[in-house]
């Protein structure tokens, strides 16, 4: 069969959104099928995998990155001239991965008018980016047309139809590759005092609101107890929040950087804290609950899918100070449960999560590519809100 994959990131030229959709093509080469890939080239500093994968054997097809940042979130994603490449070769399925999910409805409507049978990833939604009114019809014919349409949680799918006020009856729920073992068990801390809580992920305060619980930590009680906090991560936030923990005065903060061995992480620390604002499914919660520990995170989509409150973890209402604030004092109330909590988390993620997400995820693109699927996609939906796809094309 012949696929290909096309990733919508622009801002970095590495994240996480890149590991289902670059493992997946690396077993499809494997498998003797043809690949082709469609990134934006970044001079000096192409990703390894990319270029692994161009000397395995796929086809790589790339565009110029935009000159600036502001030319980059301008563009919506590509011109069309870009996609000659596509029409050429004609896969038998084109997969889209969206670091978010409407960065890709424009290659999508592409596909559509080329009769390319495609599947768009959605890795994140938020309910702060509404669109407006024709960027929503136009993500409604993109993602009615898909022969699939994939989401990394059951939450921003239920967002993404609210966003494009239409119902998506041809959904797979998929899981992203993690980097702790399946069966990962590290030991617990060996004291419980101070109490040590992690805070892992990109240090993009906009999406991760690690400054509300910079906030937090600086009310009185927080300063008064016996607790850390550690980031690990690394992003463009880094600065902006160290000279924020600074002038906060806060001595029970460190910023730890990016580490690569994530079981090791959870060896020294007693839960992880994620304060974020919106999210798709974040991998670092999936790996903390491999790792058997309790998780609080905010409630958006996404986030509490995973976490039962006051069971395996713990869920602020909202991602504001004050919300946070609640679900820590809870924390704090109930930290001689923790471990219990943890062991409760290990046992519900593997329920949800399974084994090898790749693996399932390749499955599923070739199940999509079967004469059965092909003859399914074929029936037209009743969802689809404009037949003339050319006049609903986003603006570039």
């Amino acid at each position: 069969m012949k696929f290909a994959f096309i990733s919508t990131m622009c801002g970095a030229p590495w994240g996480g959104s890149e590991e289902l959709w670059s493992h997946a093509a690396e077993r499809l080469l494997a498998a003797g099928h043809e690949v082709h890939i469609g990134v934006l080239e970044w001079p000096a500093r192409q990703p390894s995998m990319i270029t692994g994968l161009g000397q395995t054997g796929a086809v790589l097809h790339m565009w110029p990155p935009p000159r600036n940042l502001r030319s980059r979130l301008k563009r919506k994603f590509f011109a069309h001239s870009d996609f000659a490449w596509l029409d050429k070769i004609h896969p038998d399925l084109l997969v889209i991965s969206q670091g978010s999910n409407f960065d890709g409805v424009p290659c999508m409507l592409h596909a559509l008018s080329q009769r390319i049978a495609y599947v768009p990833i959605a890795h994140m939604a938020a309910s702060g980016c509404w669109p407006p009114s024709d960027e929503s019809e136009a993500g409604a014919r993109a993602y009615v047309g898909a022969r699939l349409c994939c989401f990394v949680s059951e939450g921003n799918r239920r967002l993404t139809e609210r966003q494009i006020a239409a119902r998506l009856d041809r959904v797979e729920i998929v899981r992203n590759p993690f980097n702790v073992s399946y069966d990962a068990n590290p030991a617990w801390p060996a004291s419980n005092e101070p109490l040590q809580l992690a805070c892992v992920g990109r240090l993009c305060a906009d999406a991760k609101g690690q400054d509300l619980l910079l906030d937090v930590l600086s009310r009185p009680r927080w300063r008064d107890r016996t607790l850390r906090v550690r980031f690990f991560g690394d992003g463009p936030s880094r600065g902006h929040l160290q000279r924020l923990s600074n002038m906060l005065e806060l001595e029970s903060v460190d910023f730890a950087g990016h580490v690569g061995d994530i079981e090791h992480v959870w060896s020294q620390h007693h839960a992880l804290v994620l304060a974020s604002r919106f999210e798709g499914l974040p991998i670092a919660l999936v790996e903390a609950m491999l790792c058997r520990r309790a998780a609080l995170v905010t409630d958006i989509p996404g986030n509490a899918e995973l976490i039962s409150d006051g069971i395996d973890g713990f869920v602020a209402a909202g991602p504001n100070a004050d919300m946070l604030d609640d679900a820590m004092e809870r924390l704090w109330i109930h930290r001689d449960e923790l471990r219990a909590m943890g062991q409760a988390a290990g046992e519900s993620i593997r329920r949800s999560v399974p084994r090898d997400p790749v693996g399932r995820f390749v499955e599923v693109l070739l199940g999509e590519t079967s004469p059965s699927h092909v003859a399914r996609a074929a029936q037209p939906s009743d969802q689809c809100p404009a037949e003339n796809s050319e006049s609903q094309v986003l603006p570039i």
